[in-house]
């Protein structure tokens, strides 16, 4: 019961998070973030994703790398999500990995560029494209 109780928690620990994101308050979303990343240590995709685009934000490239790393291989492990999404996040995520790679010189060992014409928009569900925007995208 407990365990239930902390995956609760945590999961509104990190829709705070993302929140903090939004309002700009990079910092606050990275302490909240690890607080409950401590209560609940198995991450799910997005918030992998979430932690990955914290760390970037806060230039912290090769942590932002390690993260998005991470989330790349969640994504491609992953067995519920529509193929169009993992696509859709990998472009998301590809693009943010390049940048920090070439920032800090950390190497990139599982993500490639991703190109936009691999993703077809209006199979992406508006949620992810809302909670992760690729506004670079002809078709967002």
């Amino acid at each position: 019961m407990v365990k239930f109780i902390n995956g609760i928690r945590a999961a509104l620990g990190f829709e705070k998070a993302y929140d903090f994101v939004t309002e700009g308050k990079d910092i606050e979303a990275e302490e909240l973030f690890e607080k409950f990343e401590k209560i609940s240590p198995k991450i799910p995709i997005e918030q992998t994703i979430l932690k990955g685009l914290i760390k970037f934000r806060l230039r912290k490239h090769n942590e932002a790398i390690v993260t998005f790393e991470s989330a790349w291989n969640k994504i491609e492990e992953a067995t519920r999500f529509p193929h169009m999404h993992k696509v859709y996040l990998r472009l998301y995520i590809s693009d943010l990995a390049i940048f920090s790679s070439e920032v800090s010189g950390m190497k990139l060992r599982n993500i490639r560029q991703i190109d936009w014409t691999e993703v077809v928009m209006s199979e992406v569900d508006d949620r992810l494209k809302k909670r992760f925007p690729n506004r670079d995208h002809p078709d967002y």
